[in-house]
């Protein structure tokens, strides 16, 4: 049960935290297609290997299928992160924020400043 909590708070933190970072690096006005976009892309990761694992349970016994989905799914994450470390934290310079619609940031705060 501690385990099922604290993988939910982490989940919780990661999504909510992604969320955050692309309110501040996407345009006013590209940000409800970008959410959108970013939600279809969220569920459909997560539906697609539960599918497939189910599909896969229902052929194999699901001791023989679990170990392969673990490793599947721990390939995912590290091509994820390496992708990550790969592109940078925003992956738009500080000098750039003004041409991508950002504004300028108030000293000490992480928020765009409005208009």
């Amino acid at each position: 049960m501690a385990a099922a909590v604290m993988l939910g708070v982490a989940f919780g933190l990661g999504f909510g935290g992604s969320l955050r970072h692309l309110s501040n690096v996407v345009p006013r006005d590209k940000r409800g297609e970008t959410m959108s976009a970013y939600f279809l892309l969220a569920y459909t990761a997560m539906a697609i290997p539960a599918i497939v694992a189910g599909w896969a349970a229902t052929r194999w016994e699901l001791a023989s299928v679990y170990p392969w989905f673990v490793g599947a799914v721990a390939l995912a994450c590290l091509a994820a992160a390496g992708l990550g470390l790969r592109k940078g934290r925003s992956g738009i310079l500080p000098s750039d924020r003004s041409q991508h619609g950002l504004g300028r940031l108030r000293e000490g705060s992480r928020r765009p400043q409005c208009c």
